[in-house]
């Protein structure tokens, strides 16, 4: 049975007027090619992923290159109350960003003085508060989620004041985990959740979008059927992943993950069927699935679900003897999407432009869709999935190739690929990788060099968690090792995977940096429950012998 589900009516819970700004940034990026080209990028970072299609490729540096990306040197430090695992907005000389001590920061992007710098309790008035995602500029106003509660925050960037808050979720326990994407003066959000599991769960994740100046809620859908409030229906699918936006289709895409609980008719249907069955699912049950939603209602147009017998085929089932290391079709844990959000490319394919949309699983998969249709192109397993990955928080594109971190969450032993020949070479720990957009064949698999010594596994490579930049041939990449005198930050070539450069910054790392100006903006420290990681309270900039 095919994966992708069309909705022609749609199931958004508010609809409003179309927005007439909007109107005129998608009639006006009609001719754009490249992922980069559309809504809001420029020459700052003022987006998780640069721009609103997610690129997390900065197509304006020109400063560093694989022939100078050696010579990198910090070039200041800047003391934080915390872990810094956010991409940092770099706008108009400015860097800003929060981190895991609960401090929202606003640095000289020069000379990484601190301009402002507030609690974000203070804004929420929750004790302990914290934002972890990454800000978005919408002029000057820096809008950023919270870690305590469905609050959506809009700061003043010139002071650090308050100027609005929104709840986006009706439900408490709603976080904000993935960071908000901005077109135009629109924000377009997920919504997670925490401690809302379990067999009395009621919680659904959602998308959200509002005006970025005012706070106000535009419109907000949910990830699964209506529950009533009452347990023992759909819960759980929550958005951990920024949102990406393709303006010339008029879509906003989201990734829900799995449910908390589902109808018992559902959990029957499945177990008669020996597994799961996409036939059993309800209309409007979104987990597991990317998602296409009207940008002006929020309804959805189309959903791929990347769980189920055909999408594992397509990934497992041809695969040689060799590869063991393809979850299996029964493993929900990995058949699952994380915070590793969507990116929209524009591709030439059979002599035509076309416009799709890839995204990484938690399986070690990425997989790559029409971006108007849903309609399966390929998918391609790169390493060895995980609750943790797999691909858990974020893959690049710069308009050649697709990049991607594995993370290896079980230390499981897989060879690496290198122009789609897979080597004798392997590792038990994490890899970065470049995909061909075009083919889903694996070009290059770099394994982190690092090892650690892990109660009852002994030694093994250690985890590569975060997501990635790349930029004028680079590809930026980092490692969770823990121990001070590892290397957590790397600059890789981006056509061949080899190590231009690499840097100890004391901790774990979870963090992709911001590239502008010919400075790198990189935060450090991961130290978080259930994670193999160590902290940190260093934010760092490099750039060329550190001038």
């Amino acid at each position: 049975m095919a994966a992708t589900v069309h909705h022609p009516s749609g199931h958004s819970r508010t609809h409003l007027p179309t927005i007439a700004l909007l109107v005129a940034l998608i009639a006006g990026s009609a001719g754009a090619l490249g992922s980069f080209a559309q809504g809001s990028g420029g020459a700052g970072w003022r987006m998780i992923g640069h721009d609103s299609g997610n690129s997390r490729n900065q197509p304006f540096e020109r400063t560093i290159g694989p022939s100078n990306a050696s010579r990198l040197a910090v070039k200041w430090v800047a003391t934080t109350a915390g872990d810094v695992s956010a991409t940092p907005a770099v706008e108009r000389g400015a860097v800003y960003f929060g981190d895991f001590g609960g401090m929202l920061w606003k640095l000289d992007a020069d000379t990484g003085q601190v301009i402002w710098s507030h609690a974000v309790s203070d804004y929420t008035g929750i004790a302990g508060d914290i934002a972890r995602t990454s800000p978005s500029l919408a002029g000057n106003t820096l809008v950023v989620g919270d870690l305590k509660y469905p609050y959506m925050l809009g700061i003043d960037a010139r002071t650090g004041k308050l100027r609005w808050r929104t709840q986006v979720h009706p439900d408490p326990k709603g976080i904000m985990t993935g960071s908000p994407v901005l077109v135009g003066d629109v924000i377009y959000t997920g919504v997670s959740a925490s401690g809302a599991g379990g067999p009395g769960a009621t919680f659904r994740g959602a998308i959200v979008a509002l005006d970025a100046q005012t706070g106000r809620l535009l419109w907000r859908t949910y990830s699964l059927p209506d529950n009533g409030g009452l347990p023992g229906g759909y819960a759980g699918a929550t958005m951990f992943s920024p949102p990406a936006v393709s303006l010339r289709a008029g879509l906003v895409y989201g990734t829900f993950g799995q449910p908390y609980t589902e109808p018992a008719s559902v959990t029957a249907c499945h177990a008669a069927h020996g597994g799961f069955t996409e036939s059993c699912e309800q209309p409007g049950s979104y987990l597991k699935s990317v998602v296409a939603f009207d940008l002006w209602t929020g309804e959805p147009r189309w959903s791929y679900r990347v769980q189920g017998h055909v999408p594992w085929l397509q990934a497992c089932g041809s695969q040689p003897p060799s590869v063991t290391w393809c979850a299996a079709e029964s493993d929900g844990e990995k058949w699952d999407l994380g915070g590793s959000g969507v990116n929209v490319m524009r591709l030439l394919m059979d002599g035509h432009r076309r416009e799709v949309v890839g995204v990484g699983g938690k399986s070690g998969v990425y997989t790559v869709l029409d971006a108007r249709s849903g309609a399966f192109i390929w998918n391609t397993l790169i390493g060895p999935g995980g609750d943790q990955g797999g691909m858990n928080w974020g893959t690049a594109f710069d308009g050649k190739r697709i990049y991607a971190s594995i993370t290896n969450h079980h230390h499981i032993a897989y060879k690496l690929t290198q122009n789609g020949v897979i080597y004798n070479t392997a590792t038990t720990g994490g890899s970065w990788a470049a995909l061909d957009p075009r083919t889903g064949m694996i070009l290059w698999q770099t394994a982190d060099p690092q090892v650690e010594t892990l109660p009852g596994a002994g030694v093994v490579g250690v985890w590569d968690l975060a997501p990635v930049t790349v930029s004028n041939g680079v590809v930026y990449v980092s490692s969770m090792a823990k121990l001070a005198n590892q290397d957590q930050m790397f600059a890789l070539d981006a056509a061949t995977g080899e190590i231009l450069w690499r840097f100890g910054a004391g901790s774990s790392v979870n963090a992709a940096p911001a590239v502008v100006d010919g400075t790198v903006y990189w935060g450090s420290g991961y130290a978080r429950s259930g994670v193999e990681g160590s902290g940190n309270n260093r934010f760092y900039a490099f750039s060329i012998d550190g001038q």
